[in-house]
C-alpha cells in the first residue's frame, strides 16, 4: 500500500497518511491522519472513507479534534489493515467482470466470478489488483468502482473444495460427486476424436467462448463459460449439442438448469494449486 492515498466521494477529498505499529499475530495497527479535510462530523468522513477503502476495518469511531477557524478538520482514526486478498464477487449476469489490464496485455478483458486477486490500491475511482490464480496469475489489472462507490471485489472467501467428475463412455454420462451426493448429466462426445481414458485437471476458466457458447444462452446464462480439460489442447467441458473432442453437456436432453448446477459448483471449486477447479476421470 502506498505511503499516501487520495480518495474522493461526492465532492469530498482528503489524504490519508499511514504509519504502522506491530501489535500481535492478528495483524498491524495503523493510524490514519486525515489532513486538510473540510469541517464535518466524524461519522460523515469515516463513511466516505469506508466507501473507498475496504482495506480498513475500524475498531471504533473516535471523536475528531475541534475544527480550526478556517474550516479545516484534523481527524485521527484507528483501524486494522488486513490482507489485500479479494475475490471477484460482483459480475455481469453471465459471470464475468470487465477489467482493464495494467501491464501491457489487452485480452481477455474479463475475469471470472470467484477469481482470487490481491488488492494493491484504490485510486481515482478504480481498484488496482494483482491476479493470483488461473492462466493470468501474476498480471496486473484494474476495475472501476461501481456507480455507488461499492467494490466488485470482496474479502469474503468464496471458494469451496475441489470438485470430482467422472465421464462414462459406456453410459455417455457425466457424474458430479459433491460430498458423496452424485448427480448424472447426459453428454455427447465425438466418435472421431474421443478423449482418452485417464484422469485430467479441470482449469479455472480463462475467457468466454462466444462463438459456440452464445447459441445456448437460452439454456443457461453461463453457456460461454467453459472449463478446459488438462493443460494443453482444445478439449473443454461445456454446454451445447456438438462435440469436436470436448465433453459437451447436452443442452436439450438434460433437465432445465443442468449447466447452471455444474457451473455454480465448478466456478467456486479449487484444488489448492491456483490453477484448477477439480479433476475429471474418464472411463470406458
Amino acid at each position: 500500500m502506498p505511503d499516501d492515498a487520495e480518495f474522493s466521494k461526492s465532492g469530498w477529498s482528503f489524504v490519508a497518511l499511514f504509519r504502522f505499529e506491530q501489535t500481535n499475530q492478528d495483524g498491524k495497527k495503523v493510524f490514519f491522519n486525515f489532513q486538510e479535510v473540510p469541517a464535518s462530523t466524524s461519522k460523515e468522513i469515516l463513511s466516505i472513507f469506508r466507501q473507498h477503502s475496504d482495506l480498513i476495518e475500524f475498531y471504533d469511531e473516535p471523536e475528531p479534534n475541534k475544527p480550526a477557524n478556517d474550516g479545516i478538520l484534523d481527524l485521527t482514526a484507528e483501524g486494522k489493515l488486513f490482507s489485500g486478498e479479494r475475490f471477484v464477487a460482483n459480475t455481469s449476469s453471465r459471470g464475468w467482470l470487465t477489467i482493464k489490464h495494467e501491464d501491457g496485455l489487452t485480452q481477455p478483458n474479463v475475469i471470472p466470478y470467484a477469481l482470487k486477486v490481491k488488492l494493491d490500491q484504490i485510486k481515482d475511482g478504480r481498484e488496482y489488483f494483482t491476479i493470483l490464480e488461473g492462466p493470468l496469475a501474476g498480471h496486473k489489472a484494474s476495475v472501476k468502482l461501481a456507480d455507488d462507490g461499492k467494490s466488485y471485489l470482496s474479502p469474503e472467501i468464496l471458494h469451496a473444495p475441489a470438485s470430482f467428475l467422472t465421464y462414462s463412455k459406456k453410459n455417455q454420462t457425466l457424474t458430479l460427486d459433491i460430498n458423496g451426493v452424485k448427480t448424472d448429466y447426459l453428454i455427447i462426445m465425438s466418435n472421431e476424436d474421443p478423449i482418452p481414458n485417464g484422469k485430467y485437471d479441470l482449469e479455472i476458466p480463462y475467457e468466454p467462448h462466444h462463438l459456440y457458447g452464445e447459441p445456448y444462452e437460452n439454456f443457461s446464462l453461463y453457456a460461454k463459460t467453459w472449463f478446459r480439460i488438462g493443460h494443453t489442447g482444445d478439449r473443454y467441458l461445456h454446454l451445447g449439442e456438438v462435440s469436436k473432442g470436448c465433453i459437451t453437456v447436452r443442452a436439450g436432453d438434460n433437465k432445465p438448469g443442468a449447466w447452471d448446477e455444474i457451473y455454480r459448483r465448478l466456478i467456486v471449486s479449487r484444488m489448492g494449486d491456483s490453477m484448477n477447479v477439480g479433476t475429471l476421470l474418464v472411463l470406458d
